[in-house]
């Protein structure tokens, strides 16, 4: 995977930094991302990460830096770019759609409506369970979840 720039306050860094060993993957809950902004970047990443009160860090049952998703968009698909990283392929059938999660994510300046889209799609391996959250799948699809599905979720 690529690096990515996080922080915490100092208040919270004694807590934090113990569980963050380079090179280990670990499950973390409860964190805020935002750009990077323009003076300090230590990373080209594109966001930051910003390790909050109720940050939980737990280690992952994943293992294999091999096994990873890592969203491409759609422009870079459409040029051709040849990596053998970036899976190209249609999925066999949708088996399921649930209606768009309805979720507020609170700031402290800003309540912002944010979507989610489960679906569950079946290819010839097996099926799989996928979420796409709007802020992430608008990055591979240049339109919010509610505008792709234009306000009806029966329809896929």
């Amino acid at each position: 995977g690529s690096k990515i720039h996080a922080s915490c306050k100092k208040t919270y860094w004694d807590k934090i930094a113990k569980k963050v060993p380079v090179g280990v993957w670990r499950n973390i809950e409860n964190f805020s991302v935002t750009n990077p902004g323009a003076t300090y970047r230590p990373t080209n990443h594109q966001y930051k990460l910003n390790f909050i009160y109720g940050t939980d860090i737990t280690p992952s049952t994943l293992q294999n830096d091999s096994m990873f998703l890592s969203l491409v968009d759609f422009q870079t698909i459409q040029q051709g770019v040849e990596d053998e990283n970036i899976f190209i392929e249609s999925l066999a059938q949708f088996m399921q759609l649930t209606k768009i999660g309805d979720g507020t994510i609170l700031d402290a300046k800003l309540a912002t409506k944010r979507f989610r889209v489960h679906v569950r799609v079946k290819d010839c391996t097996g099926e799989a369970y996928l979420m796409l959250l709007d802020w992430i799948a608008v990055e591979v699809i240049p339109e919010n979840a509610a505008a792709l599905l234009n306000g009806s979720f029966d329809e896929v």
